[in-house]
């Protein structure tokens, strides 16, 4: 085991949700964070903001309002860090998923993107999965700081990504307990509970069987599961305490 793959780091739990200040929902790609965004809609109403590229631009720091919400897209990757934003900000929530099947639900998603017609940088030369693959795995052991770990509103390494949730969050949930997470967020942030309806569901290039990379992906992406695994404890624990 890589030391960043070790159990999380105990800590004293996610900090209470304060309605009086602002809100940062991290959206993290192929976590069902549309889908998440509609719920905030219900939740929020016109005190929700987007984060996206190309969108309008959202909530200033300036203009944080009691029980609002900014939702989206942030990485250092493209100079849109959560704290290049909201330097502030110190309520986060996010939903993680297991970082293979994510990798892989990428792969699919920006397939389907081609194949409707978009331009999509990283498949211009149509590259199979196993060069894609290759090339996101050489990335990572040139860059140690992974694109997850780049979306983290606080600075990590490999070795301590594994601390990632110990300050800021008030919850985080998992994608594969989809269910289970719209009910701990519903009472963490005291808001009704919300159904599970999903959108933006990728179905392209499903049938295919992608297990034989997922023992290499762990090797070479191990602090992003070491991130999975502080969140699933996370989640777990507040889930347990919640009595839900």
């Amino acid at each position: 085991m890589t030391p960043s793959a070790a159990a999380p780091s105990s800590f004293a739990g996610p900090k209470p949700y304060d309605p009086a200040k602002l809100l940062i929902s991290l959206h993290i790609p192929k976590t069902a964070g549309t889908s998440f965004r509609s719920i905030l809609g219900g939740w929020f109403g016109e005190r929700l903001h987007n984060h996206y590229p190309g969108w309008p631009t959202p909530l200033t720091r300036t203009e944080a309002q009691a029980d609002a919400c900014v939702h989206g897209h942030f990485t250092r990757r493209n100079n849109s860090a959560i704290r290049q934003y909201y330097p502030d900000a110190e309520q986060v929530i996010t939903v993680m998923r297991d970082p293979f099947d994510r990798i892989i639900s990428e792969w699919r998603f920006k397939n389907m993107l081609k194949v409707a017609g978009e331009a999509v940088d990283e498949m211009d030369d149509d590259p199979s999965f196993d060069t894609w693959f290759g090339r996101r795995a050489d990335e990572a052991a040139e860059q140690p700081i992974t694109r997850l770990m780049m979306q983290m509103p606080n600075d990590l390494t490999p070795e301590t990504a594994h601390t990632a949730f110990d300050r800021d969050f008030v919850a985080v949930g998992l994608s594969e307990r989809f269910p289970d997470t719209l009910r701990l967020f519903a009472a963490v942030l005291g808001k009704p509970e919300a159904a599970d309806e999903r959108t933006n569901v990728t179905t392209y290039g499903q049938a295919s069987d992608y297990e034989a990379y997922r023992s290499r992906h762990e090797q070479v992406f191990h602090a992003d599961h070491a991130m999975y695994a502080a969140a699933r404890a996370m989640f777990e624990r507040q889930i347990a305490d919640l009595g839900l």
